[in-house]
């Protein structure tokens, strides 16, 4: 069976960052290029804690995405297998208080999930709660609106209730469509500084789940703009493809950033080589 691959057009200056750091960027939801996303979301603005890897899983080669993407057409198209998000035994810090009898899978570890400025809800534990295949509507205006519901009692009480979060973030206008994007979805807040005892601690359950309401309460997002996750192993399997208008020096630099860096990574030209140029007025 033909393993199923996603693709990403970018920069080779990125293509550079991603194998010497290993990693890939997660951007906000609210600072992706379809400012309509943002508006998406009613009295409270989920967008400012979305975080977001957009791929496509069009295996054709597509000269929207080449010329929004890239620079004049010379850059490249990452091409990674679907599940490169690795799922390992999550190392829990004794010190967390955490205690857990049966392993707990992550595509990312605890030092990522709990930073000093913020906290990356566990929904990944589910794959199907972090992956996104992308549907295109006629209105995106107010779509979320009911997403996340904040109720507050007598007693000053808050209690925060999400509908559908598995669904965040996976609906765009049909002028989009041209994409076929898939994405990853990450949810974050402003973290709290674990004290002695972790998550053994009442006390910090009861304030961290309180700070979490309040947060969204309020609008506070995270004080970072992208997450960046480690996805070293699976760079290793990485094909690249040159932008349609890459020159043999592009294709120099790219084979040697895939050779430094990959052990079975692959370069070749785009299938629209040769085919596209500028048009001559005169």
């Amino acid at each position: 069976m033909k393993q199923e691959m996603l693709h990403h057009y970018t920069s080779i200056n990125t293509l550079a960052l991603i194998l010497q750091n290993k990693k890939i960027r997660f951007n906000r939801l609210d600072r992706v290029d379809d400012v309509s996303e943002a508006q998406a979301y009613g009295k409270y603005d989920l967008s400012k804690y979305l975080f977001v890897s957009c791929w496509t899983d069009k295996l054709e080669e597509s000269i929207p995405q080449w010329h929004m993407y890239t620079e004049n057409m010379t850059g490249v198209r990452i091409s990674l297998p679907r599940d490169f998000l690795v799922y390992k035994p999550l190392d829990i810090p004794k010190e967390t208080g955490i205690i857990h009898t049966e392993n707990i899978f992550s595509p990312i570890s605890w030092t990522q999930i709990f930073a000093d400025n913020y906290f990356i809800f566990p929904f990944f534990a589910n794959k199907k709660m972090i992956e996104r295949k992308v549907i295109y509507v006629d209105d995106i205006q107010g779509i979320y609106s009911d997403a996340v519901n904040i109720d507050v009692d007598l007693n000053g009480k808050a209690k925060m209730e999400f509908k559908g979060i598995g669904d965040l973030a996976c609906h765009k206008h049909k002028a989009w469509a041209f994409q076929n994007e898939f994405r990853f979805v990450f949810f974050a807040v402003p973290s709290l500084k674990i004290p002695p005892g972790g998550f053994a601690n009442g006390n910090f359950i009861s304030s961290f789940s309180s700070h979490i309401i309040q947060c969204v309460y309020d609008h506070v997002a995270p004080p970072v703009n992208y997450l960046d996750i480690d996805i070293g192993e699976a760079l290793d399997k990485i094909q690249i493809t040159l932008g349609p208008k890459c020159n043999q020096s592009h294709k120099v630099i790219v084979e040697a950033l895939v050779k430094q860096y990959t052990t079975n990574g692959t370069v070749t030209d785009s299938v629209l080589t040769g085919s596209i140029r500028h048009p001559i007025r005169a």
